[in-house]
């Protein structure tokens, strides 16, 4: 992907001072959405958590390097392993969405444009994988 180039240490340094913020918005969004977290029972939030905290920490890396691979790698594992977790493939699209709306909203608009093409990224691929399926409604 063309526009996929690492972002400025500025805009990197900002997305680790809201990292916190942002995981904590994504999670308690993506909670929110009861018939996606249902089948986790008690244990949603936490679960929902460890994937959001990995996905912001391949994220980072992702972004510091310019280099989708680890992105990349980490989707198709998500594709094979997270169905038996009772994570749909919707699902994760749907918190890959509610992740890019929560990085636009808490970081500059300047700073937001450089991450934004990792978050389509990641949008478009897992639509791809789950053969171009239309993304849920927001």
């Amino acid at each position: 992907m063309s526009n996929i180039v690492p972002i400025s240490p500025e805009t990197l340094k900002a997305f680790q001072a809201r990292r916190a913020e942002i995981n904590r918005l994504v999670v308690a969004r993506a909670l929110e959405r009861r018939d996606e977290v249902a089948q986790h029972g008690e244990q949603a939030e936490e679960l929902i958590t460890a994937g959001i905290e990995f996905t912001t920490q391949m994220l980072e890396t992702a972004m510091q390097f310019g280099d989708i691979t680890t992105l990349d790698y980490q989707l198709a594992w998500a594709w094979d392993r997270l169905p038996h977790d009772g994570v749909a493939p919707a699902h994760l699209l749907s918190r890959f969405q509610i992740y890019a709306d929560v990085v636009a909203s808490l970081l500059p608009a300047h700073q937001a444009s450089e991450v934004t093409p990792y978050l389509d990224w990641m949008i478009a691929r897992q639509q791809e994988l789950m053969g171009g399926a239309v993304a849920p409604a927001k």
